[in-house]
């Protein structure tokens, strides 16, 4: 198992301790970082057309695009497993890498 793989994991049971009934739909951020602004966006297109919100901007340490995504859905160790392998395909295939995901708790 990854590390990230892990990393997921251990989120995912921290959150599930802190709010209990994880049954119901959460709003979960995804972080994406481009070398271009072009890259950024053509996976905002992928990833609207999946009904997620998203938006592309200059990231936080000006060197690369930030691609911010996020969705309300169910949260659970094996939707994320699935989410992790899609989301790390979709920024290789625009150049970019996948940075995770977060939502609050």
């Amino acid at each position: 198992m990854s590390n990230s793989r892990k990393i997921d994991e251990l989120a995912l049971s921290r959150i599930s301790s802190k709010l209990g009934d994880v049954s119901t739909e959460k709003i979960v951020e995804f972080f994406f970082y481009f070398p271009a602004e072009l890259d950024a966006t053509m996976a905002e297109v992928e990833l609207v057309n999946l009904q997620f919100q998203c938006s592309v901007s200059k990231s936080p340490n000006k060197n690369d695009w930030l691609c911010f995504a996020t969705k309300k859905m169910m949260v659970s160790e094996e939707r994320f497993s699935e989410l992790r392998t899609w989301m790390e395909n979709l920024a290789a295939k625009h150049n970019g890498t996948y940075d995770g995901w977060g939502m609050e708790v």
